[in-house]
């Protein structure tokens, strides 16, 4: 009799699977003037830790957690998808 065992996926599949899963910290910041959203830390020691995102601020509205919190946040033009009754921030003078 032969046992077959499964193998592990790729480690960056197995992160991927373990982030979508419930247990997943919904991470985010309630900074005025940065984007809510938080990134992967790019620094390879802090691998996998939160780090805010550096993406200028495009949005502003409503995000709701899974807990159905709601928080009014700014975010970039990649984060501002997961808002509700959202608004484009007009770009200031001073970056045109």
């Amino acid at each position: 009799m032969s046992l077959t065992l499964p193998t592990a996926p790729p480690l960056l599949e197995r992160r991927e699977a373990t982030c979508m899963g419930s247990h997943y910290a919904e991470a985010f910041t309630l900074t005025p003037g940065r984007c809510f959203g938080l990134v992967a830390d790019p620094e390879p020691r802090r691998q996998g830790q939160p780090a805010p995102c550096d993406e200028p601020v495009a949005w502003q509205g409503r995000f709701r957690t899974r807990g159905e919190d709601i928080y009014r946040v700014d975010a970039c033009d990649d984060h501002g998808d997961e808002l509700t009754h959202r608004s484009r921030i007009p770009e200031s003078a001073d970056t045109a």
